[in-house]
């Protein structure tokens, strides 16, 4: 039975004793994950006032479609003053 995850499993963690919205990336990021993923990480992200560190773990992605791209960008734009992101 194949189980679909979302791309990216997106969740707060906590790592010494600090909280970060973390998401897990999986093969090809589409534009529709991109969108469905946006809408969940603004929803996570409003409950917070302060900024919030995020962690992108890319090493399960093997990359992304253009439109996935454009969505991320806007995304990032709107909330530069709110994030700070790690990636590997």
């Amino acid at each position: 039975m194949n189980q679909k995850h979302d791309n990216p499993e997106i969740y707060w963690k906590i790592l010494n004793n600090k909280e970060y919205l973390y998401f897990n990336f999986h093969g090809t990021l589409t534009g529709s994950e991109a969108s469905e993923a946006v809408q969940k990480w603004k929803d996570l992200l409003s409950r917070k006032n302060e900024k919030k560190e995020l962690i992108w773990n890319c090493v399960d992605m093997k990359g992304y479609e253009p439109m996935a791209r454009n969505i991320w960008q806007r995304t990032l734009t709107e909330f530069k003053t709110r994030i700070n992101v790690h990636f590997f």
